[in-house]
């Protein structure tokens, strides 16, 4: 279990990559930077060059919350990990000087702090699929907390619970059994 548990935490810590560089789309729109500049500086950051493709139905930019919102059918990838659900909103910072690790790196750039997913909620990587009603990120903490209906499948495995939290500077991740349901696995 310790394999499929590592290889959850891996899938949910290239989502966190995969959706960094939408907290930057808020400073591309708030403070005039280069979206490409921007992506392209996350990307050394992060050791991946990928660019990150989202779509939606619907964007609002809420500025004085420090708040993006998708809406509608959202797809975001990055390399081979996709993220699918209803809403994504993304919480952001003001970043200044050297803070500014998740953003631009510049004064006045903007940093992610959380991102959450809901509804219909898919993380996809490789053969591996989490699933859940809501996927909730604190960029700070490196921990990811998918809940509601959770299920991890991988080549015929199948786990199953309430919640799931990974820590992904720890590399551990946990499923949790919910109050009329314990947690189940079969694996092959």
């Amino acid at each position: 279990m310790k394999r499929f548990g590592s290889m959850a935490t891996g899938i949910l810590a290239a989502m966190a990559l995969t959706l960094a560089p939408v907290m930057l789309a808020g400073g591309v729109l708030t403070s005039g930077t280069a979206l490409a500049e921007a992506q392209k500086q996350a990307g050394q950051q992060t050791g991946q060059q990928q660019p990150t493709d989202i779509t939606a139905d619907n964007l609002e930019i809420l500025d004085e919350k420090n708040l993006i919102i998708f809406t509608g059918n959202v797809r975001a990838s990055r390399g081979d990990t996709r993220l699918r659900a209803d809403r994504l909103e993304v919480y952001t910072e003001k970043a200044s000087g050297k803070d500014g690790a998740q953003g631009n790196g510049g004064e006045g750039g903007t940093k992610m702090r959380r991102w959450v997913a809901t509804g219909n909620v898919r993380i996809i990587k490789g053969d591996m699929t989490i699933t859940g009603n809501r996927a909730d990120m604190d960029v700070p903490r490196d921990v990811v907390t998918v809940t509601g209906n959770v299920v991890v499948r991988q080549r015929g495995s199948t786990i199953r619970g309430a919640k799931l939290v990974a820590n992904l500077k720890t590399n551990v991740t946990r499923i949790i059994a919910g109050k009329k349901r314990r947690v189940h696995g079969v694996f092959r």
